[in-house]
C-alpha cells in the first residue's frame, strides 16, 4: 500500500505540498527529499526576524506579529503591513494619511496595523512600536459542523 503526503489545504507551505510532495509517495522517496520537505515546512511556521524589508510578509497578507508597546511588554497580534499608497483611506476624522493627487485620494501611511475582526467600527489601527518579528497564521481547527 502506497502512503502518500496528504495536504492539509491548499495553502499549505505556499502550496508546496500540493505541487510537490501530493504526487510524491513516501516509499521510494529519498530520505533526503522528504527531510527538505519537512524542513521547508517547519520554516514556514516558524518567526520570520525582520532585518531589512525583504523580510517582510507579501503585500496584503494576515500575520502574527511581534512587537513590545510603549510599556515594554511583549505583544503578539494578528497584523498586516500595509505598502505606501496601496490602502485608501476612508476616515472622516482627522488622521495621518497621505494624499495622492494622481488618484485624489488619502491612503493609510506605510506600516504595520493591527487586526480587529470582531468590530463594526474600526478593522485595524495603527501599531505603536517596533514590530521585530512575524510569523504566518496556523490553519483553523478542524471543527464539527
Amino acid at each position: 500500500m502506497n502512503t502518500c503526503i496528504v495536504p492539509r489545504n491548499d495553502n499549505d507551505m505556499e502550496g508546496i505540498y500540493k505541487y510537490i510532495a501530493w504526487p510524491m509517495c513516501n516509499e521510494g522517496m529519498p530520505s533526503t527529499a522528504l527531510h527538505y520537505l519537512e524542513t521547508l515546512y517547519l520554516k514556514s511556521v516558524t518567526w520570520v526576524k525582520i532585518e531589512s524589508t525583504d523580510d517582510l510578509p507579501k503585500h496584503g497578507r494576515k500575520v502574527i506579529a511581534f512587537y513590545k508597546n510603549r510599556a515594554g511588554r511583549s505583544r503578539r497580534v494578528m497584523a498586516q503591513h500595509f505598502e505606501s499608497y496601496t490602502r485608501e483611506c476612508n476616515c472622516e476624522h482627522e488622521c495621518d494619511c497621505h494624499y495622492s493627487e494622481l488618484k485624489d485620494c488619502y491612503y493609510y501611511p506605510e506600516g504595520w496595523y493591527e487586526l480587529f475582526d470582531n468590530c463594526d467600527e474600526w478593522s485595524f489601527m495603527s501599531i505603536e512600536g517596533e514590530v521585530t518579528h512575524w510569523m504566518q497564521l496556523p490553519n483553523n481547527p478542524q471543527v464539527a459542523r
